[in-house]
């Protein structure tokens, strides 16, 4: 198969385009488009999706042949960002494109598609899961919400609705009735195209052979439980296998199989065994564009660190919130990153530092001091980012055990200060050694608990004298 890659070499900026739609696309629709598909494909997609359905004449669904130097001018965008930003939108079931090839010219014919209604997205199984997992628990919900309505029930309502024939007269054989025929088509309301899975890497009868017919009957698993079982499959990378003991537990007393249930239980597995949702992923990012973190995150051994290198810093925040954060600790994050212009890897770590740190809370200010100072130390990594924190506690623990060894008097001025329990990330406790994470704990007890302590020392000695 060739690769995707591949293709865009061979469009040029010289080459012709039409547009064509396959009905009215309206304002609802591009609504629709900003809100839950952009998320999916970025800003560049949608500049393209709302040009071209701009560039068709109002009321008529094509527009005059023109050339893609016009197009990308107006996009002001270059031949390969143009064929990334097309595919993205034919992969989504936006665009669909054909090519016409007479001797040395070649046209392209771009046709624009409607997106899916919100009913139909929210219900799909595998965009909506994408945007879940791209905007968090609580945008999700809101632009769920956006896009719903009460319906009022009929049951206490009587219909007085009149008929076609209660409202107008019948047909009179001599009234004379002329229709022109034309070439020219109607134009309808267009109809949106369903993502379609070809399930190639997914065996569909090695399901089937593993299925015990004393547990589920094979016809139970229809042509909607098999689009259901390729999505997941795609989305979550259930194995054959496993896809055997979700259809058992998702069947119903009738035994008949719940999709609903189906995708919720793949979801919950999927959840409980990864620290992280799926992303969508483009196949067309190419070996140039793979930066230097990428290639770390991808070959790092360490399997913390990847994921330090792969998640968003919000993306973060949520995992520690068990699937939602505040809009006032999503906020923080956004000023402070827009302030310090950290690289998104080490506001990560910056993210899961500071919320250990301060128990769960975050605080602008203090998240701002340590992002300016690893700013001013060029700190362009999680690795790196990782390393300054150890560092730095490890100063700061060099300090607190100075501070021991000073008479009291002294150490009057931070007597408040030790009484703070200082809480630590995993990573961070598991590149300490033992004898630092006995230290560390003896740093976390207020002095009145340490005279607690050695009361208790002092009468089990007692007692063991005392032969007790």
């Amino acid at each position: 198969m060739r690769q995707l890659t591949d293709f865009w070499m061979e469009l040029k900026p010289v080459d012709s385009y039409q547009i064509q739609t396959s009905g009215i696309i309206s304002s609802y629709d591009r609504r629709i488009v900003t809100l839950l598909y952009q998320p999916l494909m970025g800003p560049d997609c949608l500049a393209l999706y709302t040009t071209l359905v701009a560039e068709v004449e109002d009321n008529r669904i094509c527009s005059q042949p023109k050339s893609h130097m016009q197009l990308l001018g107006l996009l002001n965008m270059g031949i390969k960002d143009f064929f990334d930003a097309r595919i993205k939108l034919e992969g989504l079931g936006l665009l669909k494109s054909y090519q016409k090839i007479t001797g040395d010219e070649r046209q392209y014919l771009y046709e624009v598609l409607p997106p899916l209604s919100p009913a139909q997205f929210f219900q799909d199984g595998l965009l909506n899961i994408y945007l879940y997992s791209q905007i968090g628990a609580k945008s999700y919900q809101r632009l769920r919400e956006s896009f719903s309505d009460k319906v009022i029930e009929l049951e206490h309502y009587q219909e007085v609705t009149r008929s076609f024939q209660d409202v107008f007269a019948p047909y009179r054989p001599n009234q004379e009735v002329l229709i022109e025929e034309t070439d020219e088509q109607p134009i309808s309301g267009s109809e949106p195209a369903p993502i379609e899975l070809d399930g190639q890497d997914f065996d569909l009868s090695l399901v089937l052979d593993l299925l015990s017919p004393n547990m589920l009957a094979r016809k139970e698993v229809t042509a909607d439980v098999i689009k259901a079982m390729r999505k997941l499959h795609h989305i979550y990378g259930t194995t054959e296998k496993e896809m055997v003991r979700f259809l058992y537990r998702a069947a119903r007393n009738d035994g008949t199989i719940d999709i609903d249930q189906l995708r919720k239980i793949v979801r919950d597995s999927h959840r409980l065994a990864n620290k992280h949702y799926p992303q969508l992923v483009s196949k067309t990012v190419t070996q140039n564009e793979i930066t230097s973190d990428s290639l770390s995150a991808e070959t790092s051994t360490d399997p913390l660190l990847a994921y330090f290198e792969k998640i968003s810093p919000q993306q973060r925040l949520i995992d520690l919130g068990e699937g939602s954060a505040s809009e006032a600790d999503l906020q923080i994050i956004d000023e402070v990153m827009a302030s310090q212009k950290l690289p998104e890897p080490v506001m990560t770590v910056l993210v899961d530092y500071v919320l250990n740190q301060l128990d769960g809370k975050l605080y602008k200010n203090y998240m701002e001091k340590i992002a300016s100072q690893w700013k001013r130390k060029k700190i362009q990594t999680a690795k790196e980012a990782m390393e300054l924190a150890v560092s730095e506690h490890e100063r700061y623990k060099a300090l607190k055990e100075k501070e021991t060894t000073e008479p009291k008097a002294r150490r009057g001025y931070h007597k408040a200060a030790k009484g703070r329990k200082e809480v630590l990330p995993d990573w961070f406790k598991n590149g300490a050694t033992q004898e630092q994470t006995i230290e560390t704990k003896k740093l976390d007890i207020t002095e009145e608990e340490e005279r607690a302590l050695e009361e208790q020392v002092r009468k089990i000695k007692q007692n063991l004298k005392k032969g007790r």
